[in-house]
């Protein structure tokens, strides 16, 4: 899953300081900017691909509720979190359809459980795979297009990069591994080994060999096991929890 972009708009410094450092520990949250007032975030807001705003309710001089309505009118599907020490305005606040509203100072629980809830949201809103999603292959001197989801893996075999597809075609690839991987990264393809780069929808079980004490991975199609390390193990573990589970 992309990160979370996220801006803070509060006037108290200190606050901002606060929810920055809370935020950090959330690894799929990206904080690409901090204001303390709405004039100063414009710039990032039309400049880069904001998904979420913790919007202080009472700015100095400002309704935070009005510049949400603002917002909203822009882009109807912002993520708002309003943030307050006064749970008063909570109620005028949820007339702009807010994704959550917390109060200060921030529970870290409370805070946990409203971004696991966005990050739920996005998902679905954003399916890491669909079927007319495709990628552009070198081959030979062309570029060829091919829907993701027919990718089976990928596979490394001394200088040639083999792209296998699920209807039993091979193409021999231009693009190096790595670049591919780069490419794939975010659509749920993972590279289980040096050579060869596949989808999690592909492997069908995580193992650990409790007598000769290894990891392996199972593939779907031919029950293919393929050692990894205890790194690689985890690192599959982290992808899988950015899908919840689900592949």
């Amino acid at each position: 899953m992309e990160k979370i972009n996220t801006i803070i708009i509060d006037d108290d410094e200190c606050f901002i300081e606060t929810l920055a450092q809370q935020l950090s520990f959330f690894p799929f949250i990206s904080l690409i900017g901090t204001f303390n007032n709405f004039f100063d975030s414009k710039v990032t807001l039309k400049s880069s691909k904001v998904n979420l705003i913790f919007l202080d309710v009472k700015l100095k001089n400002t309704n935070g509720i009005e510049i949400a309505e603002s917002i909203k009118d822009s882009d109807k599907n912002m993520n708002i979190i309003f943030i307050t020490s006064q749970p008063k305005y909570a109620l005028e606040g949820y007339k702009v359809a807010p994704f959550d509203f917390l109060t200060k100072p921030i529970n870290p629980a409370r805070l946990d459980k409203t971004l696991f809830r966005l990050k739920v949201k996005i998902k679905e809103e954003h399916p890491y795979i669909t079927e007319d999603i495709r990628i552009g292959i070198k081959v030979g001197t062309s570029i060829e297009l091919i829907q993701i989801n027919s990718i089976k893996s990928i596979e490394k075999k001394l200088r040639k990069i083999e792209i296998h597809l699920d209807n039993g075609e091979e193409i021999i690839s231009g693009n190096s591994l790595k670049e591919l991987e780069r490419k794939l990264h975010i659509h749920g393809f993972i590279l289980i080994s040096r050579t060869l780069l596949t989808p999690l929808r592909e492997i069908k079980r995580l193992d650990y060999n409790k007598y000769e004490k290894y990891y392996e991975i199972i593939l779907k199609s031919d029950s293919t096991k393929i050692k990894i390390s205890k790194e690689k193990y985890r690192s599959l573990k982290e992808k899988l929890k950015d899908f919840n589970w689900i592949i």
